[in-house]
């Protein structure tokens, strides 16, 4: 009996080590996907800038 309960225990904490490795996964991959979408947004916004600027010499070109 005693036995069979510390085979459960056992089996019980390797599921949760199992569970805590895919969490610290995860986290990891989101905070990387965080870096990504950061470095999304900055490039967007350079190439938003970039858009307004050319946009701005071709008005100034047609006038």
């Amino acid at each position: 009996m005693l036995l069979k309960a510390r085979e459960n225990c056992r089996a019980a904490e390797d599921m949760l080590d199992k569970k805590e490795r895919e969490v610290r996964s995860l986290k990891l991959a989101l905070k990387d996907l965080t870096v990504t979408l950061k470095q999304v947004d900055e490039i967007r916004g350079t190439v938003r800038a970039l858009i307004q600027e050319e946009t701005r010499a071709e008005t100034l070109h047609t006038k």
